[in-house]
């Protein structure tokens, strides 16, 4: 397990805010940005909310109040705590017409993060004077989360396979700077006018579900940094969120030591086939790895053993990463309603309602060809591999550089991206021998995280 350590500005906890884990007891029930508790389709309906246009803008229907009459604090008193209560979907202040009443910006260290790092940052919120009649402004507790999910690009289906949210506390939970009284029963307080500045630092846990960034024609696999606060008037009406996101990578934590441990039993694939006008023996071609795991813009070794059983002279030996890439797109009609969700008001995907389209590409390619043999007075020839004669057995080992962008995604609810490693043997004017070896692609700096 790695053990993170803080950056040396953390250390000065009287000049920095601390952040700890939300915990059940500090939901409000009033509706928030993203609920852990609700089905894949209502989270992604939220998501969809909260990112807006192309231009990061919102849409005037992300202002409706779809929990108004639940809008007082007496009214939700009245409701019931039990787990199968509707969440009310929740306002959003820069959706809103006119002025928004608080800004929030985020301002990150780094865009880069491993699991077991820190996020840190700074929480910018601005609090504009209030002009209504509801009484004061009211802040919650901030929020730092972070959100990973996929996304078919051309009808923008998304699907949340990771969140992880926090609450910032001020150092021994004195007030932060936006805040000029003490919490009142729902934990909001009296906001300050102005500018303030918040500092945080998130540590990410391991092993919580991250796959790293992935970018395709029709597809996408991203990570947003979203901070947020509620607000509401001091009557408890006019309820909303103000929020703010950022993009970041964020990529799994691996043991080298295991990731790149060889296996027990290496990775092999055989196969067979005869030559044109090569009579009637066959060429035998046994590929194996001596691991799964690869490292992205390092070297992938393969050792070969070609059986050459015909009349031909194999001449050539190809290496090929092929790239197959499988998007899974829902189609509800195919639902066979076996399954509800716990709100009747809201809309069930079932996983397996969907159709599949696989795409397999080429990314790069390692042609060796022939050699020279030695001849009668030189003392050395082109190329290292002479091929393979006829009625002759060779083992040779060979490697390719991997392209330092690829990354293997497991299967989530959308895409799904795998490689594959694809040798090929043959002779002129005959196809080629050919066997495909599975490979899993990490990130370097999943291995080797920043400090």
């Amino acid at each position: 397990m790695r053990q993170a350590s803080a950056p040396a500005g953390l250390h000065k906890l009287e000049d920095e805010t601390t952040v700890r884990r939300q915990n059940a007891t500090q939901l409000d029930r009033h509706g928030t940005l993203i609920s852990s508790a609700s089905n894949p389709a209502r989270r992604s309906k939220d998501l969809n909310r909260l990112l807006g246009n192309h231009s990061g803008k919102l849409s005037s229907s992300a202002s409706s109040d779809a929990g108004s009459s639940l809008s007082s604090a007496s009214a939700m008193s009245k409701r019931s705590n039990t787990s199968n209560s509707i969440m009310p979907q929740a306002v959003l202040e820069q959706g809103k017409s006119g002025k928004s009443r608080v800004d929030v910006d985020l301002i990150l260290e780094s865009e880069l993060v491993v699991e077991g790092g820190m996020l840190t940052g700074r929480l910018e919120v601005k609090v504009r004077k209030n002009n209504t009649k509801d009484g004061h402004l009211m802040l919650s507790q901030p929020k730092v989360r972070v959100v990973g999910f996929e996304e078919l690009v051309n009808d923008d289906t998304r699907h949340i396979f990771y969140h992880y949210a926090t609450v910032i506390d001020g150092y021994n939970r004195q007030p932060l700077a936006c805040f000029a009284s003490q919490p009142d029963s729902e934990g909001y307080s009296v906001a300050k006018e102005g500018q303030h500045s918040i500092p945080f630092a998130l540590e990410l846990p391991v092993g919580k579900g991250a796959k790293g960034t992935y970018r395709g024609k029709h597809a996408v696999v991203r990570y947003i940094v979203i901070g947020s606060v509620k607000l509401k008037s001091e009557n408890g009406s006019n309820r909303s969120i103000a929020h703010f996101y950022r993009h970041i990578d964020l990529y799994p934590y691996l043991n080298p030591a295991i990731v790149l441990a060889g296996s027990g039993k290496p990775v092999q694939a055989r196969g067979s086939k005869g030559l044109f006008l090569g009579g009637s023996g066959k060429v035998h071609l046994i590929a194996s790895l001596h691991r799964s795991s690869w490292v992205a813009g390092q070297r992938l070794y393969v050792h070969l053993r070609i059986d050459n059983e015909t009349s031909k002279r194999v001449k050539s030996l190809t290496m090929t990463l092929i790239r197959t890439v499988i998007l899974y797109r829902p189609r509800p009609e195919f639902d066979m309603a076996l399954s509800a969700p716990d709100d009747p008001s809201e809309t069930y995907i079932d996983p397996d309602a969907c159709t599949t389209s696989t795409s397999r590409k080429k990314i790069c390619e390692d042609v060796l060809e022939m050699g020279q043999k030695g001849a009668k007075g030189t003392v050395t020839a082109r190329g290292w591999w002479t091929g393979v004669e006829a009625g002759e057995a060779v083992e040779l080992s060979h490697n390719m550089k991997l392209p330092v962008d690829a990354l293997t995604i497991t299967r989530g609810r959308h895409v799904e991206v795998s490689y594959s490693l694809k040798i090929s043997v043959g002779s002129s004017l005959s196809s080629d021998v050919s066997v495909e070896l599975p490979v899993r692609i990490v990130n370097f700096v999943s291995l080797d995280p920043p400090p």
